[in-house]
């Protein structure tokens, strides 16, 4: 089995998913997304955003056994990954696969943090909005010491809203102290720190990585050219995987979504946008 995987960076609703199921035709490739419990194995009690400090012995060996399990049982060869919250803990990931080649993808700001409140109002609560691979791939990410992490998790998405407009669970990457930030702040403002938070820790780690070990793209900019070079920068043939993207991409109108904000809500982000 080919050990070097293909990890896609991305923060949430970036285009990591559509990526991810572009690349996963390929017939070397088996996808793994959103196996958020096997990165946590040994750090479950902790949030998303881990160090190199927080790598072992064990949990290292689990974290690569358990990928590499998945890929053998498909008769795949390599390993493409993908879960938003590995975008607050790159140099975490880059310590349990220091051979990966890394993918990271960004969209607009603005259109990329109104995604996250949609999806977030959309998707934290309720077992209805989730689907039944989703719930399937949940329990099979789980090692059997685990469930009693996730079952507070179910117990939140089953509870019903006494306040209007309140949102029991938590949706997406976990920064440390999320549910008093959404709590405290809003829904708005937890989603500007969410994306401010990954988006910081996914430049700093760009800028720290060689350049033969990870390559950037722009979802807007996003065209068969560089659906090309990201097939070469991860030693793969094309295998018709530009006739799908040319026949599958659409790019998403910019700005609808900013038409619906007040003078408040647009100050608020731009805020977390260009802070430095």
């Amino acid at each position: 089995m080919n050990l070097k995987p293909i990890i896609i960076l991305g923060t949430p609703r970036s285009g990591t998913t559509y990526l991810g199921n572009l690349l996963k035709n390929h017939s070397e490739l088996f996808y793994a997304e959103e196996y958020r419990f096997t990165w946590l194995y040994g750090n479950e009690g902790l949030s998303d955003m881990l160090r190199p400090i927080h790598v072992t012995n064990k949990n290292k060996a689990y974290i690569r056994k358990r990928f590499k399990d998945m890929v053998v049982a498909s008769n795949k060869t390599r390993l493409l990954e993908k879960t938003p919250s590995n975008s607050l803990r790159p140099f975490f990931v880059k310590e349990i696969f220091p051979e990966a080649k890394f993918i990271y993808i960004q969209r607009d700001p603005l259109e990329c943090i109104l995604s996250i409140q949609d999806l977030w109002k959309r998707k934290a609560d309720g077992i209805s909005t989730v689907s039944k691979s989703n719930i399937y791939r949940r329990f099979k990410d789980l090692n059997v010491n685990q469930f009693r992490y996730l079952i507070p998790e179910m117990i939140k998405r089953v509870s019903p809203k006494f306040h209007s407009g309140k949102i029991n669970n938590l949706w997406g990457p976990r920064i440390p102290g999320m549910s008093k930030i959404l709590n405290n702040l809003g829904l708005l403002e937890t989603c500007c720190m969410q994306w401010r938070f990954c988006t910081d820790e996914l430049n700093y780690f760009y800028k720290s990585m060689p350049k033969d070990s990870i390559l950037h793209c722009n979802l807007e900019e996003l065209d068969a050219r560089k659906i090309e070079q990201i097939l070469d920068f991860c030693d793969l043939g094309h295998e018709g995987i530009l006739d799908s993207f040319n026949k599958t991409f659409v790019k998403n109108p910019s700005g609808v979504r900013s038409k619906t904000l007040n003078d408040s809500e647009m100050k608020l982000i731009n805020r977390w946008i260009n802070h430095q």
